[in-house]
């Protein structure tokens, strides 16, 4: 069917369109941990989600080490590159497991 016809009617006809709600709710159920006052001396987690890791973490990477030069970083491709709001409790376990003090989460686009 051509775009056009869809939207032309009798002049006397009714047009309804249903619309949906294209946004999205999720009820926050953990605290994001206390800010550190200082990242000398801790560990860094990458957490890469979507695209364009390597882009955007080594930038990141170079910013922190030249604030922050006696933190260690763990980069993101030590790391399961999955959804984290769909897999917080893996994501969590795994970011504790690496043994780090924080964690930059998300990316690129």
């Amino acid at each position: 069917m051509d775009i056009k016809n869809i939207f032309e009617t009798n002049e006397h006809e009714l047009l309804t369109l249903e619309v949906f709600n294209p946004t999205a709710s999720i009820e926050i159920t953990l605290c994001a941990a206390p800010r550190l006052k200082d990242l000398n001396g801790k560990i860094i987690g990458e957490k890469a989600v979507g695209y364009r890791a390597e882009e955007t973490f080594p930038a990141l990477r170079n910013l922190i080490k030249t604030q922050f030069p006696h933190s260690e970083i763990k980069r993101y491709d030590n790391f399961y590159t999955g959804k984290v709001l769909n897999e917080i409790p893996q994501c969590v376990e795994e970011i504790k497991q690496a043994g780090c003090n924080a964690v930059v989460i998300g990316n690129g686009g």
